[in-house]
């Protein structure tokens, strides 16, 4: 079956996202597959934070988040003794309530937060970024080939 692919226009794209230099303009898809950390995800804000309630784009601007806007970030797990916690959902659909986990658009579910902070800011997820043949963008699509060695060895004098 072939996937349903949408094109959306973001207000902000987070820094999490930066290995892939995506556009505002992005393909998106509503998929059954399991959801991974890394995967890129559309969503929209759907509530405001007094404490937490910035992103950073890719440039290292923040940018204060409003309720509506449409953010591209990305799932990931969070553990963090003065933040927010959370998890990669183990699945993911269109219309599903995530949260934002970070400033840079670490989203997932969240579990708990530091006490000193408001609710974490909730979002509704339109779908995974993808590309034109529906193939969900990792942020692991951008990383570095592997290599088997560093290379020379530099000698300090």
């Amino acid at each position: 079956m072939k996937k349903q692919i949408m094109i959306i226009e973001a207000d902000k794209v987070g820094s999490a996202t930066s290995p892939l230099n995506l556009s505002r303009t992005v393909a998106v898809t509503d998929t059954s597959e399991r959801p991974r950390a890394g995967d890129v995800v559309a969503v929209r804000a759907l509530t405001d934070s007094a404490t937490y309630n910035m992103l950073e784009l890719p440039t290292g601007r923040l940018a204060k988040i409003n309720p509506g806007d449409v953010l591209i970030g990305v799932l990931g797990r969070r553990r963090a003794l003065k933040g927010f916690v959370g998890d990669v959902p183990e699945t993911i659909n269109s219309g599903d309530q995530l949260h934002l986990l970070n400033m840079g658009g670490l989203i997932g579910f969240c579990t708990g937060h530091h006490s000193s902070l408001s609710d974490a800011i909730r979002l509704e997820v339109i779908g995974l970024v993808c590309d034109e043949d529906g193939r969900v963008q990792n942020i692991g699509d951008g990383a570095l080939t592997p290599r088997p060695t560093l290379g020379h060895t530099a000698r300090w004098s």
